[in-house]
């Protein structure tokens, strides 16, 4: 979120953030509006820690498994493509293959 509302500001300025319970009470749960902003104003230059899409984090929980059960034994070549994308002939040649009887 604090990525989004840094380029819109960048194309169009400094603009007031608000919750939608600033204008109609509500109970649905909101988000923290002040460590959000805490975290607009961060200096850039600091080290931020690094956040793994959550793709990434259940691919490495499968590799370890497949890794474990000694199906794969270079997982570091996997690691280096967990995010690429995969066509389509690619995934049904997977499904075909396990469906194999």
């Amino acid at each position: 979120m604090a990525k989004l509302i840094k380029d819109i500001r960048s194309r169009h300025g400094e603009l007031r953030l608000y919750k939608h319970s600033d204008f109609r009470p509500t109970e649905c749960p909101s988000f923290d509006l002040i460590l959000l902003e805490d975290t607009l104003n961060k200096d850039e230059t600091t080290e931020q820690p690094t956040v793994i899409p959550w793709e990434e984090k259940q691919g490495l929980e499968y590799l370890d498994n497949l890794v474990n059960k000694g199906i794969i034994d270079t997982p570091d070549y996997w690691k280096e493509k967990m995010l690429e994308p995969m066509p389509v002939w690619a995934i049904l040649s997977l499904i075909d293959r396990i469906t194999d009887k």
